[in-house]
């Protein structure tokens, strides 16, 4: 799979401008709470193309219950309302779910992934709020050349943006690293024992700028 020259350009003139993405604080917990939350299992989610599973892979080697790297229980990428309509057995099922950690990254660079391993036909059934899903454009260019994101990578985001049920943490996927502090915080995991698996899986990942801004906001 390759992309023409512009490609990275076009992509991301079609995304949407993400206004209430976080911003330079790579990873945020809910300011309502400020507690944390109690003991229990996670509940990671992304809109996907971001490298959601390998960080699942460390997290879940650090000691942390989660859900399914795999998505095997359907559950990583719906968005916060069909989670909690179709899947509220996958919440409340002993232990309960008692925070939530939402991955997230350059969309551009996941849009592109999405269409580069095939996924983005059964992806639409996923991010989306509103079904039933559209079809999925065949490539990049017609993607582009669309003025909506069939894949309403926005409304995903703040579906858990805007919830107030649990609480919630955002994490750049891309930096996760450098934030094993934090993240360890959040999950209740041994910091040493994070940083180990985190390096372990996904490497030591050098900090990088932002692709996309919107009014000062870092996506």
């Amino acid at each position: 799979f390759s992309l023409p020259n512009g490609a990275r350009v076009f992509v991301r003139s079609a995304l949407p401008h993400m206004k209430t993405a976080p911003g330079e604080a790579v990873l945020l917990e809910h300011e309502k709470l400020g507690v944390p939350a109690a003991r229990g299992r996670t509940h990671v989610t992304s809109f996907g193309g971001v490298g959601t599973s390998a960080l699942m892979l460390a997290l879940s080697a650090a000691g942390a219950a989660i859900n399914s790297g795999g998505d095997c229980d359907g559950v990583k990428h719906l968005p916060f309302g069909r989670l909690m309509r179709e899947k509220a057995s996958h919440m409340l099922k002993n232990p309960p779910v008692s925070r939530i950690l939402y991955v997230y990254d350059d969309p551009t660079d996941a849009v592109m992934s999405l269409f580069r391993r095939g996924y983005n036909w059964d992806q639409l059934d996923k991010t989306r709020s509103d079904l039933p899903a559209p079809a999925s454009p065949e490539t990049l260019q017609e993607y582009a050349d669309r003025e909506d994101d069939p894949f309403q990578f926005e409304a995903h985001f703040d579906s858990f943006a805007t919830q107030r049920a649990y609480p919630i943490a955002f994490v750049q996927q891309s930096r996760a690293l450098q934030h094993a502090g934090d993240l360890a915080d959040f999950l209740q995991l041994n910091v040493t024992r994070l940083r180990a698996q985190l390096e372990a899986v996904m490497g030591k990942q050098r900090p990088q700028r932002p692709l996309l801004a919107h009014d000062g906001l870092q996506l």
